[in-house]
């Protein structure tokens, strides 16, 4: 998963430095949280293990949680 984490991290680091999301915790710590998450949510899901999300509904949600993490909102990419 470092490899995942690596990716997160600078992708949040770039999006901070162009000024297109706000700054806050440091950006290797959220994107071990955020990888571990989807992991978590992930393997909950597909193995059918309690509690767990409907299988059409994980992307949604993940996304969601990531671009509120990152940007602060949802609206980016025409969420709101």
């Amino acid at each position: 998963m470092d490899g995942w984490v690596d990716q997160a991290a600078e992708a949040i680091e770039d999006e901070r430095a162009r000024g297109a999301a706000p700054g806050g915790v440091d950006a290797r710590n959220l994107a071990i949280a955020l990888v571990s998450m989807n992991e978590r949510v992930q393997y909950a899901t597909f193995a059918e293990e309690p509690p767990s999300l409907p299988d059409d509904a994980v992307m949604d949600v993940l996304l969601e949680i990531w671009l509120k993490a990152i940007y602060g909102t949802a609206t980016t990419l025409g969420r709101s």
